[in-house]
């Protein structure tokens, strides 16, 4: 009996013994698994808000950042022409060039206590949490970044050479949009060739988009309305006589019921991106010929060099000269304009104009860029001076030389000028002396709707 009782007891130890050491285990592995499980959490969660390439913080956890509700101050920089530099040396240079800058973007950070990231292949951020912005502390400190960054010499063991970038920036203050709103900073810091750009509402393309979309709108209808009309302003001799017009394009709209004129720098941009330029253009052609039809003056209608490659408006233009009553009275006005396309064909579409008796123009001569070369090629028979050396012919003696030897250059090659910008006598008198053979501008005569005055 008592030897059963012990072992009754012995078995219960065992038991008791099994249990503590099971449940100790249990404890153990629970405890390890949990680390083990908070290890590999924070391990993906480390995969998740990383960028693989340079170490920073990616766009998930700028995402989360941004999220938070509180106010940003965010600079979003872009590397110029990165992709150049990837096709020229290849990814993995690339890649070297986009870690080395990251280390400078990172050392530049924690310099100024901003969060950094890479959110895509060349783009980098900075952020700041802050209550107000202060525009000449960020513009120092992004004159700073700048100069960090397109200062940096970045050599490249692979190939042994040391490379430079430079960076375009956009930065804005918001607590919910601020990445939106530096891309649209730094979009048009682009576009405008300048080192950085801080958002206002002005940039804001979602606005943009919508007056552009409303502008496609009203120029639609303008066409299918037959609202796109000319306005013709007078050209005069050197006696003040009316030799001819030039045919400006305007858009008649009605807002609100109200008759409303839209000059062409607020559609014609727009009209040219959404592929109804041409349909404008034929139609200010058509209703210029029609009216001077049997009229004794000439008219002078504008293109831009790269209309000549388009066939169709081409084979259209021409289809109206032969029906014109007189084309000789046609002046053709070519914009002077760097980076012609194909210079050779745009010559083969002026003496096929020339074949068919219309004269030709260049306009805005001496606005910066003038290919001399090209004007001997073309010959034309008038060269147009161009507005801004006129408006300060009378206080500027740079503006009184350039157009003296502009006016000298085409007398020597039997070219007759015409000047711009007359706005009054004095203006007229000075360019008389210097020998100036046509006259266009406000002294003479704004640009009016001569058809509908007269109808």
């Amino acid at each position: 009996m008592g030897l059963r009782i012990k072992e009754v007891i012995n078995r219960v130890a065992v038991r008791k013994f099994f249990f503590i050491f099971e449940s100790l285990v249990s404890f153990i592995l629970v405890v390890v698994f949990h680390k083990g499980f908070n290890l590999i959490l924070n391990r993906f969660e480390r995969q998740a808000y990383t960028d693989h390439l340079t170490g920073l913080q990616n766009r998930q956890a700028l995402n989360d950042k941004l999220y938070s509700g509180k106010s940003n101050v965010l600079i979003l920089s872009n590397i110029k022409e990165f992709s150049l530099l990837n096709e020229l040396y290849g990814v993995d240079i690339g890649n070297e060039v986009l870690k080395q800058v990251g280390d400078a973007f990172k050392s530049f950070a924690s310099e100024y206590a901003l969060s950094v990231y890479r959110t895509s292949s060349d783009e980098y951020v900075l952020l700041k949490q802050e209550s107000s912005f202060e525009a000449d502390k960020y513009d120092e400190i992004l004159e700073k970044l700048h100069t960090k960054i397109n200062s940096l010499a970045i050599y490249i063991d692979k190939i042994d050479e040391t490379l430079g970038v430079e960076i375009y920036s956009g930065i804005s203050f918001d607590y919910f949009h601020s990445l939106e709103y530096a891309q649209m900073a730094l979009k048009k810091a682009r576009e405008k060739s300048l080192p950085y750009l801080e958002y206002t509402e002005k940039l804001d393309t979602k606005k943009s988009s919508e007056h552009i979309l409303g502008m496609k709108r009203v120029i639609r209808h303008a066409i299918e309305h037959k609202n796109v009309i000319p306005f013709f302003q007078p050209i005069t001799d050197r006696d003040g006589k009316i030799i001819k017009y030039e045919a400006l394009v305007r858009i008649v709209d009605f807002e609100h019921g109200e008759k409303k004129i839209i000059f062409p720098d607020e559609f014609l941009p727009i009209a040219i991106k959404s592929g109804l330029y041409i349909d404008i253009a034929i139609e200010m052609i058509s209703h210029s010929f029609n009216f001077f039809a049997g009229r004794d003056e000439k008219i002078s209608v504008n293109f831009l060099p790269n209309d000549f490659f388009n066939i169709s408006l081409m084979e259209t233009f021409m289809a109206l000269i032969s029906k014109f009553d007189s084309p000789q009275k046609v002046i053709v006005e070519i914009t002077e304009q760097e980076g012609v396309e194909d210079f050779d064909r745009l010559l083969t579409i002026v003496q096929k104009l020339r074949k068919l008796g219309v004269q030709i123009a260049i306009d805005d001569f001496g606005s910066g860029y003038a290919n001399y070369a090209h004007i001997l090629t073309l010959k034309p028979d008038y060269l147009k001076i161009d507005g801004s050396l006129i408006k300060n012919i009378l206080i500027d003696e740079d503006s009184r030389i350039l157009v003296s030897n502009i006016i000298s250059f085409a007398k020597d090659l039997n070219i007759k000028t015409i000047a711009e910008y007359v706005e009054n006598e004095e203006i007229f008198e000075l360019l008389k002396e210097f020998g100036v053979d046509e006259y266009q501008g406000y002294y003479f005569g704004r640009p009016t709707d001569l058809i509908n005055e007269q109808s």
